[in-house]
């Protein structure tokens, strides 16, 4: 990562814009520059304008809100902070701000700042908020904030984090910085990985526990019962399909003797409906002769309707003629009367016209008077309000620039008091350093101090472990003089039984004496092949005709077996003292070597607790020195105090405390008077140009009264004439009414000419219909007498006397549907029971000829129950056995596949306790540590190139008792090793620049890193390492490295001559100049 420029606007003493080009020409020859000015000038904000773009905080301010932001510039309404910087990826543009309402520095903070990230070339946006920004930046990077301030930017306060830190942070710093935190994690998932194996291991030999399986016994048991019940509800069940199949026949007969008798009821019930349906029978055939000239009656009616109809609208058009006729002509003498008032109402409009015209002039010309009149009396009131503005501003500023001189007066008499404290900023900082140096030495004493007394309580430790090993050693000597006695007795008891016959030479003769037992019992056990033998016939074995043992010449194994049982008896006797004598001397040779190991860590206690003595008496003597300078730096420290006008009895923290109250008062009260004769001056000017301002409004006055009468009487004028041309009417209106007035006319010509009209139509469309209806009743007339004569002829052909007769045998058509459909209905069910009847009589007799039992249906049906019980409960325990034997092969199967489950986690669990052993914690720690380790090995190494040529007195080592605490060797002091706790500061400054830049060397896996940051300490170091410091520096120029330096050492500012320089100005401002700075004012 390089930083290619910075951008900042009204950053704590920084006001305005400025921005440093970091690729300036100077900055790319020298490698290293300077940020150099006096204490409080501003340097660190240049580094807090980086960590803003970039993180959005800084190493001293984290959060910006509505409540607090302590990095904008005071009486300010916005502040702003901008980085580009380069990364293997490519360049980017980090932006970050954060202002107050409308940017107004009188406005509230706003809830939150505002950060942007981008491609520097195309000015694609790539975040837009702070989380997705500081994500998008670390990944860019490879640095989170607290990397970034260790690697690249060394803030005030974090330059010796690493070096100070305790092992356990110091591992955590060094997982940030490196990208080692995988190796964490893999220990801790180790750790975790093995718990949850472990976990399903205890679960499957749970599982397995739980399940329980039968025995072969049982087992065979519940299948030969399975198998009876099996028989015996097959038994069951046939013997219920017979009785079920007589309850069926017995109810099939009950049944079929319950339907014919409901037949007969419903034939019953039938001829009753017959005869009652007879009357309607008979209406329902005169009605049907009736229905044969329906139509024609129906031809007959509706002529006759439409007769009646036509005469009576004849008559009522008739009636209206009349009447209609005296509205047409009331309607055409309105017309006329119309047409004449629309001829008057458009001669008055003409004439009112005219004057209207007249009286429109003259309300311009007034209307432009008017406005004339009241300009000149607005303007005429301007100028009296701003007379009267004038002459207050005056008094006003009079009496501010009286009371400014009298606070001027005072805050110089203040100042003429304080001039002691004129250079309190510079002393009160070099006041500050003794105070950091003599608590640094306070503290150094309070570490010795510790230390001496771990180190007593470690010697009095080693005293009481010397004097335990020595009580060892003298029972351990004890020990091998009784072992030596015991061996040396046990060893002559052997060589007793060992002078008449060797143990060897024992064993060699037992041998020799089983094979001889074993040849007789084989000899004895051959007497039935003995018995075939016969003198003088060779042996089938060994051909001799001569057989010995056949004569009952047999040897016997008495004496073998006595002399078998005596060499055992002395064989077990030699060997259980040969392994005494061995067993002793185990123990003995034990002793022995107890005894010297006894003697080794008496003789190692011994030179532990004189090493312990000797430390003890060094850090003794360092804790003496220690207090000795805290105690002189003390006494300097009281009389600088002395110096100050201070008592001795306050302490230096609060002295310290004092002395920057001091000083910021003093530079209060500068700024309270630069900015009080700033406001003189101005008020000086103010009052100046406020009097010139009073005689302009006095000669304005003069000028504009004559103007402001004479529009007034010209107004007056106008108004006159038109009072008696048109009094106080409106134009407008009247013109108005004038149209309305011949509008009015208009439509009511328009109304009677309409009314006129549509009277005439009417009177033509009654004439019109007149004729047509009287045409239509006569044509009509013959066709209704000729319709009455057929219908005539019709009825009294089919029996009816009248029309009334006819119309009394008239019924509708649906009520004749209905009365012929129960007709029909009535006659089909007749047939339909009649059917069934017969149906029924054949199927009962035809069952009753079966007779398939005697028994009644009660006493089937309690036969039926009883057995279906029986049945039930046979059913019952077979389910239950064929259950039980079920379940007992879910068991079995479930229990091997819990078994093979069992024998697989086994190996699984023993797979991961056995990388748990090797790696795993439940923290993380066993393989972070290993790896960090290595990692810390590495710095070291890289630590060490730049510490070398640095200083030579100075060597980092590993502390070989803790992987990642460090250790010094002094070259000066004979390679004395120590801790780093006990550098100086000085000393402490250049272990620390080292690690900084060897950590700086391995950042990451993914970035490089080209610029560093360095923010004060270079006070601490004389000026031969001081020089050697800044060479080294200097040298990283060739691995393309830029060194920014921030310091307020004035040996550091002449030998660097790049610098950026932060001068104060005025009123806690800070201008910036140097290689590649330019302002905002800047061409």
């Amino acid at each position: 990562m390089k930083i290619l420029s910075i951008y900042l606007k009204n950053l704590n003493s920084l006001y305005g814009e400025c921005l440093i080009d970091l690729t300036a020409r100077e900055y790319a020859e020298n490698g290293i520059f300077a940020i150099v000015g006096p204490t409080g000038a501003g340097k660190s904000t240049l580094l807090d304008a980086v960590c803003l773009a970039l993180y959005g905080e800084t190493p001293r301010v984290k959060n910006f809100g509505k409540e607090e932001n302590e990095v904008m510039s005071r009486h300010t309404g916005e502040c702003r902070a901008e980085v580009v910087f380069e990364t293997r990826a490519g360049k980017f543009r980090a932006f970050w701000e954060h202002h107050r309402a409308r940017n107004k520095p009188a406005g509230a903070l706003q809830a939150s700042s505002t950060q942007e990230l981008s491609e520097a070339d195309t000015g694609k946006i790539l975040a837009k908020n702070l989380r997705d920004c500081r994500q998008k930046v670390e990944e860019l990077t490879g640095l989170d904030f607290k990397r970034f301030t260790r690697t690249v930017l060394l803030a005030q306060g974090n330059f010796t984090a690493f070096l100070s830190a305790p092992e356990e942070e110091r591992a955590v710093i060094l997982e940030q910085i490196t990208g080692t935190e995988i190796y964490t994690d893999v220990s801790r998932m180790v750790g975790e990985r093995k718990k949850e194996e472990s976990a399903k291991l205890e679960k499957l030999r749970a599982e397995c526990g739980s399940i329980a399986v039968l025995d072969e016994a049982e087992t065979e048991t519940l299948k030969t019962a399975r198998s009876e019940l099996e028989i015996r509800e097959k038994e069951q069940e046939e013997t219920l399909r017979v009785l079920r199949s007589q309850f069926e026949w017995l109810s099939g007969v009950r049944r079929l003797e319950s339907e014919l008798a409901a037949i007969r009821d419903e034939t019953l019930r039938l001829g009753n409906g017959l005869r009652e349906f007879q009357p309607r029978k008979q209406r329902l055939a005169v009605a049907l002769r009736a229905a044969e000239f329906e139509g024609e009656y129906a031809r007959l009616s509706e002529l006759r309707r439409q007769q009646e109809k036509e005469k009576d609208m004849l008559e009522a058009c008739r009636a209206a003629l009349s009447p209609l006729q005296e509205k047409v002509s009331a309607a055409e003498r309105s017309a006329k009367e119309a047409s004449e008032r629309l001829e008057q109402r458009k001669e008055s409009r003409r004439t009112g016209l005219e004057l209207l015209k007249k009286v429109r002039a003259l309300d311009l010309q007034i209307q432009a008077g008017a406005a004339r009149f009241e300009a000149a009396g607005k303007e005429l009131e301007l100028l009296q309000k701003r007379r009267t503005a004038n002459a207050g501003a005056l008094e006003e500023l009079e009496r501010r620039q009286a009371d400014a001189g009298k606070k001027h007066l005072a805050l110089e008499k203040e100042l003429e008091t304080t001039a002691g404290d004129e250079n309190l900023a510079g002393e009160s900082g070099a006041f500050q350093a003794q105070l950091e140096q003599w608590k640094s030495l306070r503290a150094d004493a309070r570490l010795q101090a510790s230390e001496e007394e771990r180190l007593r309580k470690d010697l009095a430790r080693l005293v009481r472990e010397a004097e335990e090993k020595s009580g060892s050693l003298k029972q351990a000597g004890a020990l091998v003089s009784k072992t030596e006695k015991e061996w040396k007795e046990a060893q002559e008891k052997y060589e007793v039984l060992s002078r008449e016959k060797s143990l060897r030479e024992c064993r060699s003769e037992h041998e020799s004496l089983l094979r001889e037992r074993a040849c007789l019992q084989k000899i004895v056990s051959l007497e039935e092949e003995r018995a075939r033998l016969t003198d003088g016939t060779p042996c089938p074995l060994c051909g001799s005709k001569e057989h010995p043992y056949a004569k009952e010449n047999i040897p016997q194994t008495d004496e073998v077996e006595r002399k078998i049982a005596r060499l055992a008896a002395r064989i077990r006797e030699m060997e259980e003292w040969e392994v005494r004598c061995a067993a002793l001397l185990a123990e003995r040779q034990k002793a022995l070597d107890g005894a010297a190991d006894a003697g080794k860590q008496s003789e190692l206690a011994e030179q532990k607790r004189s090493a312990a003595h000797a430390a003890w008496s060094a850090r003794k003597e360092q804790r003496e020195q220690a207090e000795s300078r805290a105690g002189a730096l003390a006494d300097t420290l009281r009389n600088t105090l002395a110096g100050f006008h201070i008592p001795a009895s306050v302490l230096p923290e609060e002295a310290l405390k004092l002395l920057a109250e001091r000083s910021r008062k003093r530079i209060s009260l500068k700024e309270r008077k630069t900015e009080l004769e700033m406001k003189r001056t101005a008020w000086a000017e103010r009052l100046l140009s406020l009097t010139r301002e009073r005689d302009e409004i006095a000669a304005r006055t003069v000028e504009k009264e004559p103007v402001f009468q004479q529009e007034k009487e010209a107004l007056s004028r106008l108004r006159a004439e038109r009072a008696g041309l048109f009094a106080d009417r409106d134009p407008d209106a009247e013109e108005k009414t004038l149209e309305t007035a011949l509008s009015d006319a208009e439509e009511h010509v328009r109304k009677t000419e309409g009314t006129r009209t549509e009277l005439c139509r009417s009177l033509s469309e009654t004439e019109t219909r007149i004729a047509a209806l009287a045409d239509s009743m006569t044509r009509r007339k013959p066709e209704l007498e000729n319709a009455e004569s057929l219908f005539e002829r019709d009825r009294t052909a089919a029996g009816f006397s009248g029309e009334k007769q006819f119309l009394e045998a008239v019924l509708p058509a649906p009520e004749r549907a209905r009365l012929s459909a129960e007709s029909e209905a009535l006659e089909r069910k007749a047939a339909e029971l009649e059917g069934r009847r017969k149906d029924r009589e054949t199927v009962l007799a035809s069952e009753k000829e079966k007779k398939r039992t005697d028994f009644d249906s009660g006493s089937l049906s309690a036969r039926i129950a009883e057995t279906e019980a029986l049945q039930k409960e046979t059913r019952e325990k077979l389910g239950a056995a064929n259950q039980k034997l079920s379940d007992n092969e879910k068991a079995a199967a479930a229990l091997k596949d819990r078994k093979e489950a069992l024998e697989k986690q086994l190996r699984e669990y023993a797979r991961w306790n056995r990388l748990y052993e090797l790696i795993g914690t439940a923290e993380g720690k066993n393989y972070r540590n290993f790896v960090q380790g290595l990692t810390f090995g590495r710095l070291v190494f890289h630590a060490n190139r730049t510490l070398t040529e640095m200083s030579d007195r100075y060597e980092l080592h590993h502390d070989p008792d803790h992987a990642l605490e460090l250790q010094v060797r002094d070259h000066y002091q004979a390679g004395t090793v120590r801790t780093t706790k006990n550098l100086s500061g000085g000393e402490s400054f250049l272990v620390s620049l080292a690690l900084a830049l060897g950590l700086s060397r391995m950042a990451g896996r993914t970035t490089r890193i080209d610029t560093l940051f360095l923010d004060e300490g270079f006070g601490t170091l004389d000026e031969d390492a001081l020089e050697n410091a800044l060479e080294t520096l200097g040298s990283l120029r060739s691995d393309g490295k830029l060194i920014g330096v921030i310091s307020h050492v004035a040996a550091l500012q002449e030998r660097i001559s790049t610098q950026v320089k932060i001068t104060p100005v005025s009123a806690g401002r800070s201008r910036v100049s140097g290689p590649g700075v330019r302002h905002s004012t800047d061409s």
